[in-house]
């Protein structure tokens, strides 16, 4: 059986063009998969209408925020970025804590209430109920902490709705974050603590940030992905 990542590798270097989410993505498929740099565009994802049909919310008051797929496995929670997401979690023990995440793993909620002070699980909710508690949450800190993303579209979810992220430097958000602009990019658990502190210090800053992030997400609306897909296939079909 060939592994997921062959066949992807394989039936790009048989197309005429193959669509790229993030810079990343297009340097694993020159890199390991042998696709030829011409042939790559990068289009980014667009999440749904509804992210952006209501205005931005009032300043809530600093929570530290997850958002994502936390996974099913020591592997996966690697990944994800899990140990890192505890660790900073617990350097703020007076800060309240929320992580809207999808597991098939019924220990981790119970696991995280009880051993990350200040914390509550809102675990495999509905895409609506999703977007209902994200918009209230505007100037909260959003922690990107994984190790791999091809794009992460609940890093543009939680910035459409003006939220901070704090991220390391995968999928997408090397392309999009400014430091001190809408966000910031860390390299280490010890840095994202040093910015979050940064954030908290500054309620100025903080609001900058936010509207930063709004601002940034709108590249991401569907209307935009659209126009630009119609542009290529147009591309493709005059060749």
């Amino acid at each position: 059986m060939w592994d997921i990542s062959d066949i992807q590798f394989f039936v790009g270097s048989k197309s005429t063009k193959v669509i790229a989410a993030s810079k990343k993505v297009k340097e694993e498929l020159v890199k390991y998969g042998k696709v030829a740099k011409n042939n790559i565009v990068i289009l980014h994802n667009a999440i749904e209408d509804y992210w952006f049909e209501s205005s931005l919310a009032p300043l809530d008051k600093v929570k530290l925020v997850f958002l994502g797929r936390i996974g099913n496995s020591a592997f996966t929670f690697k990944i994800k970025g899990l140990d890192r997401l505890i660790y900073i979690y617990n350097k703020f023990p007076d800060l309240n804590k929320v992580s809207i995440a999808l597991t098939p793993n019924v220990n981790i909620a119970p696991w995280l209430n009880k051993n990350v002070p200040n914390h509550i699980s809102k675990f495999n909710l509905n895409r609506d109920k999703i977007h209902e508690i994200i918009h209230s949450y505007r100037g909260n800190i959003s922690l990107l902490t994984s190790r791999y993303e091809g794009f992460s579209l609940s890093l543009i979810e939680t910035m459409s709705q003006g939220l901070i992220p704090i991220a390391f430097p995968v999928g997408i958000a090397p392309e999009i974050i400014v430091n001190g602009k809408n966000g910031y990019l860390v390299n280490t658990t010890q840095e994202a603590v040093s910015r979050i502190n940064e954030i908290l210090k500054d309620n100025e800053l903080r609001k900058r940030l936010s509207v930063g992030a709004y601002k940034t997400s709108l590249q991401f609306k569907a209307d935009i992905l659209a126009r630009k897909l119609v542009a290529l296939y147009k591309t493709i079909l005059k060749k």
